[in-house]
């Protein structure tokens, strides 16, 4: 026996000898694996083993990721990236290992050594690849009240790791491989996983919904011939499947979407309505929100009677506006100048620039604005905005615009505006002609009709009171500056050029007519 192990011995040395031009061959590098797959936040050790003529002693030896031709590869210890983390280990005459501790996705490279000796160096190719995973958990579908969870990587992970499951934060005894069979149960329930020895890196949780709400997304009341949308929102890993949305008493089932809408609002829709969000792992149903349908009465109402407003220098111009706050009582009320920049608008009633000049009506259903002493610098437009107690501020659609002018300038106060130069319309039809028009603040209009005969010094006569329009026309949409014109059942001999006329106690106005054919 001993005979034979020394004969052993003899034949490997005798392997190992080489003459002066065999030399190359005593120089390699050998890793122990081509390919690692680590966790995220986990160590690894990568190892080598080099060999080199044994007559040259070993100088120097690192590490690197980078290789350039030509420029010498940096030791990966000096490596912004890797500092603290990286440590060489076993360093012996053949032999040295990296170990990287706390990995990152960015770490996934291909690592080679390089050794150094009296009489040059070798470097270690291919190297050895390193990848990179997080683990996570996927949940497939139900089968006869069990599931299956799998716990994947994007790599196979090295060494062949024993795998630990948890629900609910308790470890599962009775799973120890990639895959876990789990049967349903009630109420929420959360599963992750890790693996044996690296229990801190635990996969992010799936789970069933938890934290599910209803909700009405309507801001202030809700009132009868209104619509509204109940939604529902719930946090589930897995996402949420699937929505039931029911009324309480009833629980009928709605609807299987998210949002449950409800047109034409009626008393009777008023109640609790819960919804209930489910994903592959269970259920949960949000406490009862409550849709409370008032009646038509309750709803808001702001109405700015005109939309443009034209003043003389020092005069006092008044902002018509009537305000039907409905339900709710109105807690705050201002008016404010609209300006280009962003921010909170301003409340004129305290903007020094106004507050001697401005009063507002206190009186329940009346908003009307006063401001006396008007200069150039006032044109511009204004508004008007509330609150209730069950609303966030409500402003008018669009405001009021207000120019000023010298008294010089009274003239160019008085117009009339029409949304259209030409219309065309079938026989039988109906058409409306719209006006809008102003003049300076101070007078007050008494008087408007449309025409269609415009003689020099001959008043014109009111189409409501020609005999070829009995029963045809109407004024619509009367306001302070606007008026609209309705022809019904149209003839032929309807094709003509309708004018618009106001009188105020300061004179009257007509301007271009407008064609119908």
């Amino acid at each position: 026996m001993v005979v034979g192990s020394r004969k052993l011995l003899l034949l490997i040395l005798l392997l190992n000898i080489t003459g002066p031009s065999g030399e190359k061959s005593c120089w390699g590098v050998t890793y122990s694996t081509q390919n690692i797959c680590s966790l995220i936040g986990s160590s690894v050790d990568i190892h080598s083993y080099f060999t080199f003529p044994d007559h040259y002693k070993l100088t120097k030896v690192f590490w690197f990721i980078k290789r350039q031709a030509g420029v010498e590869p940096v030791d990966v210890r000096d490596d912004e990236e890797y500092q603290g983390r990286v440590q060489y280990t076993q360093i012996s005459q053949n032999n040295c290992s990296l170990r990287i501790t706390n990995l990152t996705e960015r770490d996934a490279q291909t690592y080679r050594i390089r050794f150094y000796t009296v009489w040059g160096y070798y470097t270690g190719v291919p190297g050895v690849s390193l990848s990179v995973t997080d683990l996570k958990v996927t949940v497939s579908a139900w089968r006869e009240k069990y599931m299956t969870l799998s716990c994947i990587t994007t790599c196979t992970l090295s060494n062949n790791p024993t795998y630990i499951w948890y629900k609910n934060r308790q470890r599962v005894s009775e799973c120890e491989s990639a895959s876990c069979s789990v049967a349903a149960v009630g109420g929420v329930v959360s599963y992750s996983c890790a693996v044996e020895g690296l229990y801190s890196l635990l996969s992010p949780p799936v789970y069933s919904p938890k934290n599910t709400r209803a909700v009405v997304l309507f801001s202030g009341d809700t009132v009868e011939g209104d619509s509204v949308t109940l939604s529902c929102s719930s946090d589930a890993n897995p996402p949420v499947l699937t929505y039931s949305w029911f009324k309480a008493a009833a629980d009928i089932l709605l609807t299987t979407d998210q949002n449950y809408s409800i047109s034409n609002l009626r008393s009777q829709h008023s109640g609790l309505y819960y919804c209930t969000a489910h994903n592959q792992l269970g259920q949960h149903t949000s406490a009862p929100t409550h849709l409370d349908v008032k009646g038509v009465q309750a709803r808001h109402s702001l109405t700015l009677s005109s939309q443009s407003l034209c003043a003389v220098t020092g005069s006092t111009v008044k902002f018509p506006c009537t305000l039907r706050p409905g339900h709710s009582s109105v807690t705050q009320r201002q008016w404010y100048r609209v300006q280009s920049s962003e921010g909170e608008p301003r409340d004129m009633s305290k903007d020094p620039q106004y507050s001697q000049r401005v009063s507002v009506s206190t009186a329940r259903s009346d908003c009307e604005m006063t401001v006396r002493n008007v200069s150039a610098s006032d044109s511009g437009v204004y508004n008007f905005r509330f609150k209730t107690q069950s609303s966030n501020w409500i402003s008018a659609s669009s405001g009021v615009h207000l120019t000023v002018t010298g008294p010089s300038g009274e003239k160019s106060c008085w117009n009339v505006i029409y949304s259209t130069q030409n219309i065309c319309s079938l026989i039988g039809s109906s058409v409306d002609i719209h006006s809008y028009f102003t003049f300076p603040d101070p007078y007050k209009v008494t008087k408007v009709f449309w025409f269609i005969k415009d003689q020099a010094g001959v008043e014109p006569v009111d189409v409501r009171e020609d005999e070829e329009f009995q029963g045809q026309v109407q004024y619509t949409q009367i306001s302070q500056n606007t008026c609209s014109l309705r022809i019904t059942n149209l003839r032929e001999k309807d094709a003509q050029t309708y004018g618009f006329r106001f009188y105020t106690d300061g004179g009257n106005y007509t301007v271009n007519l407008e064609s119908l054919c």
